[in-house]
């Protein structure tokens, strides 16, 4: 498990979540192509809060301090800034699927 791009403790703040769920989205429309394309802020509103939840109550010291109000406010921008860079990152840059410039040479 230490060959991953992602280490335990990355689940346990929020800007590591910010990375995490874009990645896990991506791996979803690797193996799930028709069932995920279009739901991709859908799935980041999901994941965030799936993982953000799950890493609160299983990891030991995961976001301490921070209540549970504040975990879900926090869990909710996480997924806004997951969903853009996916949207940003991922579509537009990586896989180049973003609008062509208009007006493009012939």
């Amino acid at each position: 498990m230490d060959n991953l791009p992602f280490k335990e403790a990355d689940l346990a703040s929020f800007a590591g979540l910010a990375l995490i769920v874009p990645l896990a989205i991506g791996a979803l429309k690797k193996l799930f192509p028709s069932w995920i394309s279009g739901k991709e802020p859908m799935l980041a509103f999901v994941l965030s809060y799936a993982f953000g939840v799950t890493a609160k109550l299983t990891i030991p010291g995961a976001f301490g301090g921070v209540g549970w109000f504040t975990l879900g406010l926090g869990l909710l921008f996480v997924a806004v800034a997951a969903a853009g860079v996916h949207d940003t990152i991922v579509n537009k840059i990586l896989t180049s699927k973003g609008d062509k410039p208009a007006g493009g040479a012939s």
